[in-house]
């Protein structure tokens, strides 16, 4: 079984302990409800979601990281714990978090159940969890690789591509990583891709497209 690792180095920005909302996650879906992700203990799948979002934190606003970290634990606990939208909050605040961090994390983690529509830090936790998803039952050949891939499509794919993946990242290069990364393949393995950028209208648009954007 590959090591589930809990133990984190995280912003100290919140006296919101993380490695202990961590271990309450854990508890819940591995202890109380003894349930599994595939022949594991669900903790595999919940650090591995907070491994994909940690990927990413730069791109969030600082005062928001522990949020998004707290929200990635505690992600499944309302649909597969038996938790409620009130336990979400008190286990914040027994883990030291504020009012407005437990609103936030119970906020995201409702989002992230029933609706991610107009929750930021549930919409970016629930697309880490889908690639998370994805990457797995791709390097154990699921069928439900496919199932995944088309759950990704409507959250992530710019309004004009219809066909393959979009996979998008600060530079270049982390988009490249990424894609090496989910399907274990070296970058000339990786098949046929296209770079280029995306548009503030969410369009894709290729290097020879963007240049004229830019300077014509």
């Amino acid at each position: 079984m590959p090591k589930i690792r809990v133990k984190t180095a995280y912003l100290n920005r919140t006296k919101m302990n993380l490695d202990k909302i961590a271990e309450k996650a854990a508890y819940l879906h591995d202890v109380e409800c003894n349930q599994k992700y595939d022949k594991y203990p669900y903790s595999y799948h919940l650090n591995e979601v907070v491994v994909e979002a940690k990927n990413y934190l730069h791109l969030l606003d600082p005062k928001h990281r522990e949020i998004v970290i707290a929200t990635a634990w505690l992600h499944d606990s309302i649909e597969d714990a038996r938790q409620t939208y009130n336990n979400i909050k008190n286990i914040v605040l027994e883990c030291g978090g504020s009012e407005a961090e437990a609103f936030e994390v119970a906020e995201a983690v409702r989002s992230v159940t029933s609706d991610i529509r107009g929750n930021l830090f549930g919409y970016y936790v629930k697309i880490c969890d889908r690639f998370v998803n994805m990457k797995y039952s791709y390097r154990n050949n699921s069928s439900m690789f496919e199932t995944y891939k088309k759950e990704i499509w409507p959250m992530a794919n710019p309004k004009n591509v219809d066909k393959g993946l979009v996979i998008s990242g600060h530079r270049h290069h982390n988009c490249i990583h990424f894609v090496n990364s989910v399907f274990e393949k070296t970058d000339s393995e990786a098949g046929e891709r296209v770079e280029g950028f995306l548009t503030s209208q969410n369009r894709f648009v290729d290097r020879v497209e963007a240049a004229k954007l830019a300077f014509e």
